[in-house]
C-alpha cells in the first residue's frame, strides 16, 4: 500500500524525496543500512522516472485514438493499463529491496518509521480536503 500510494500518483512524486531525506536523517542509519537505504532509492526512482515516461506517451497515444474517426474500446482500455502494467513489472523489486532495507532495522528505528508514515498520511489527508 505504501508503494503505490506514494508512486501510484502525479501530485506526490516531489514528496518522495522530501519523505526519503527524513527517513535518512530521523533514523540514524549505520553503513550497512544507509546502503540498503541507498539501493531502495536507487530502484523508486527508477520506477517512478519509468512510470513518468510510461504515463506521458500513453498520454499521447489516448490523445491520437481519440482523435480517430472510430474508437477501438479493447485499444484504448489496453492503453490506459499500461501504467498499472509498469507499476506491476517495477514494484516486486522495489518491495524486495523494502523489506531488506526494513529488516536491517532495529525496533526503534522501525517505530520511527512508522511514525514518520503516520505524519506523511497526516499531512498528505489534509492536502486532499
Amino acid at each position: 500500500m505504501l508503494f503505490h500510494k506514494l508512486i501510484g500518483w502525479h501530485h506526490r512524486h516531489h514528496h518522495t524525496g522530501r519523505i526519503f531525506r527524513r527517513i535518512s536523517r530521523k533514523l540514524t542509519l549505520d553503513e550497512y543500512q544507509q546502503v540498503k537505504f541507498e539501493n531502495l532509492q536507487i530502484a523508486w526512482n527508477r520506477a517512478r522516472t519509468n512510470l513518468q515516461k510510461i504515463r506521458s506517451e500513453r498520454d499521447e497515444m489516448l490523445e491520437s485514438m481519440l482523435n480517430a474517426p472510430t474508437i477501438n474500446q479493447d485499444e484504448i482500455l489496453r492503453v490506459v493499463n499500461i501504467p498499472q502494467l509498469s507499476l506491476n513489472e517495477e514494484m516486486p523489486s522495489v518491495i524486495e529491496l523494502y523489506s531488506d532495507f526494513h529488516t536491517s532495522l532495529n525496533q526503534s528505528q522501525r517505530e520511527q518509521l512508522l511514525m514518520l508514515w503516520h505524519k506523511y498520511q497526516q499531512k498528505w489527508q489534509g492536502c486532499r480536503q
